[in-house]
């Protein structure tokens, strides 16, 4: 079987360019030497003044053939990034895709326990994921209650609550909100085909997810193999402009997968009940974040309206 870690990256200073060294070195102690990786380089503005190719800055220790370099010079952002590593990696004969960020650490038995649950579910189309522990932007560790708000909703939804097994995307939807974070997801290459990443800069991932989900994919949490979350400055929440970007995507992709899950599986529930549980967790969601939006009930109303009419029953 074979394995690739897909890494999109754009370095703006040498501390990008760090963070990605560390992430190659986690990518490189792995336990099982089977993988390649492929690092999408967005059009960094780093390398350009150095004058210099990305794949010449890294440290010869680690580089071998199993490293292969992209540069997308179009700067198409991150989505972009991981949609043409998917391709590269088919294309050089992928069968799981491990996306990872570039400033995470990821589990050295991230591989070998991944590929355990790939055997043992034995389903065509899977997202394997993990929990998460922090570290700050040197690498010192983040405790629970420093983390960044958003990231806590995530790992508080990972004690308490997570889906798992097959047709489990109204469960996502009604309790969840995002609970696959990047460095620790693999799929199917043929489930990261078909459901690439959209042209959004922010819940770009989630989004992905969710039609991922909808489209039937089984889903398996790992929690003894948890990848390190960088949190980088000691921001408490996302700025508000982040935040309003998630509340127009979320709902965006919510109603392009539920329309690709209604036209999969049928419209056998009750869409009104599932809209307004899906706008009320993302208002938990925002509001821990100081974005009230949702709180507002003629906001809500409105939202909820809007996604009615977007909905094919």
């Amino acid at each position: 079987m074979s394995n690739w870690f897909v890494i999109p990256h754009h370095a703006k200073s040498k501390r990008g360019n760090d963070y990605l060294i560390e992430t190659l070195f986690s990518i490189h102690a792995q336990s099982t030497p089977d993988w390649c990786v492929v690092i999408v380089d967005d059009n960094s503005s780093f390398y350009d003044r150095l004058n210099v190719r990305i794949k010449d800055y890294f440290p010869s220790d680690i580089i071998d053939n199993r490293f292969h370099f992209i540069v997308n010079e179009k700067s198409g952002g991150v989505s972009s990034a991981r949609n043409i590593g998917v391709k590269y990696a088919h294309k050089h004969g992928a069968n799981i895709i491990f996306f990872q960020d570039d400033d995470d650490i990821a589990h050295p038995y991230r591989i070998e326990k991944t590929l355990c649950a790939v055997e043992q579910i034995n389903q065509p189309d899977l997202i394997i994921s993990t929990t998460f522990t922090g570290i700050d932007g040197n690498s010192n560790s983040v405790s629970l209650e420093n983390f960044r708000s958003d990231m806590f909703d995530v790992a508080v939804q990972h004690s308490r609550y997570t889906p798992e097994g097959s047709n489990k995307y109204l469960d996502m939807i009604r309790c969840c909100g995002y609970i696959f974070p990047t460095s620790g997801t693999a799929v199917n290459v043929d489930l990261a085909l078909r459901c690439p990443f959209p042209d959004f800069l922010v819940s770009e991932d989630h989004v992905t997810w969710m039609n991922m989900v909808a489209d039937g994919a089984f889903i398996k949490i790992l929690e003894d193999i948890p990848f390190k979350y960088r949190f980088k400055g000691d921001a408490v929440h996302r700025p508000d402009t982040f935040l309003a970007e998630k509340y127009k995507n979320d709902i965006e992709g919510f109603i392009i997968s539920m329309n690709l899950y209604i036209e999969k599986f049928g419209a056998y529930f009750n869409i009104n009940e599932v809209i307004e549980e899906f706008l009320n967790r993302l208002n938990n969601c925002l509001s821990l974040q100081g974005n009230y939006t949702l709180s507002d009930m003629h906001n809500f109303k409105s939202s909820f309206l809007g996604i009615k009419s977007k909905i094919k029953e």
